[in-house]
C-alpha cells in the first residue's frame, strides 16, 4: 500500500523531523519495509533512505545539522510496504539510479513497469528507467492506474507529478501533504492531475474544498476495506475511516463496506 507524508511550505529541520515523526506514526500500517525523503532547501536536494524508521530520523537529522540546512523549502516523505521487487535499501524509495540523476517516489502499483524492462527491480524503478529513456512527455500516458508519483530530476530543478484516482492523497492548511488525513483540523483531497513543477517555485496543488475531520490516535484501529485504509481514528465521536469520511461515504455494517476493530479505546 505505501504511505506518503510531507510539507509543501517552507520548514525548519526541527519540524521537517516533527511531522516526520508523526506521519510516520500515523501511517504505519502502510507500510514499515523502509523510509526515505526527497527534501529541497530552496537551493540544493537532498535523498535519503533507510531500512529502519529509527536509523533513517537519525541520519536525516545529523545530515541536516552537518549541511548546515537551516530552512526546508519543501520535502516528500515515503513509507514502503512491498508490492513488486525485494524488499531492500535498492527498492526504498526514493528509489534513484546509478548515477544518481533520478529519483522517484511512488504510492500505488503498476506492475507492467517491473514486468516489460528485464533490468527493471521494482516498478518504481521501472518507472525511472522509462522516465530515463523515453520521451518524458510521453510517460504521463503510461502512468494511468499508478496512484501517486513524483519523479525528482534535480538537474533540470523540475518534479513531473502524477496523481490518478486508484490512491488518495490529501493536504492541510500548513502545507502537510500525506496519503490520508494524519491529524485533526481541515484537509483537502488533491485532484486527480499530471502536473511538472519548478522545485523552486514548489507545488501548487490543484485540490477540492477543505472538511474539517476530527481525528485522534486514542480510539479503534480499523481498517476499511473500501479505500484499503488503516487507522486509529474517531471522526464525530463515530468510528470511521478518513478518507471514506471526507468524500461522503457513509460506512455501516448493513453497507458494502467493512470495518475491522482491533482492541479498544485508550
Amino acid at each position: 500500500m505505501c504511505g506518503i507524508v510531507g510539507k509543501i511550505k517552507p520548514s525548519k529541520p526541527e519540524e521537517v523531523l516533527q511531522v516526520l515523526k508523526e506521519g510516520f506514526t500515523a501511517l504505519e500500517h502502510r507500510g514499515e519495509d523502509s523510509y526515505g525523503i526527497a527534501l529541497f532547501t530552496g537551493e540544493r536536494f537532498l535523498f535519503a533512505k533507510a531500512m529502519y524508521l529509527e536509523e533513517f530520523l537519525e541520519n536525516l537529522e545529523k545530515e541536516m545539522q552537518e549541511r548546515k540546512i537551516d530552512t526546508v523549502k519543501w520535502f516528500i516523505a515515503h513509507n514502503r510496504k512491498r508490492s513488486t521487487g525485494s524488499i531492500s535499501i535498492k527498492t526504498a524509495h526514493p528509489v534513484w539510479d546509478e548515477e544518481k540523476s533520478i529519483f522517484v517516489i511512488q504510492n500505488g502499483t503498476k506492475k507492467e513497469f517491473h514486468t516489460m524492462l528485464s533490468e527493471a527491480v521494482s516498478d518504481t524503478h521501472g518507472i525511472l528507467l522509462f522516465y530515463r529513456e523515453v520521451r518524458k512527455d510521453f510517460l504521463f500516458r503510461l502512468l494511468e492506474g499508478t496512484g501517486v508519483v513524483f519523479i525528482f530530476d534535480p538537474k533540470e530543478k523540475k518534479i513531473l507529478f502524477h496523481k490518478d484516482e486508484e490512491r488518495t492523497l490529501f493536504v492541510n492548511k500548513e502545507g502537510i501533504i500525506a496519503s490520508e488525513p494524519i491529524s485533526s483540523g481541515e484537509w483537502a483531497a488533491v485532484e486527480s492531475q499530471n502536473k511538472t513543477f519548478n522545485a523552486e517555485k514548489g507545488f501548487p496543488l490543484k485540490h477540492g474544498e477543505y472538511k474539517h475531520i476530527k481525528v485522534s490516535l486514542k480510539a479503534y484501529s480499523v481498517y476499511c476495506r473500501a479505500c484499503s485504509t488503516s487507522k486509529k481514528i474517531t471522526v464525530d465521536n463515530d468510528l470511521r475511516c478518513p478518507t471514506c469520511f471526507y468524500f461522503g461515504k457513509e460506512i455501516t455494517q448493513t453497507s458494502s463496506y467493512t470495518l475491522y476493530s482491533h482492541g479498544g479505546v485508550t
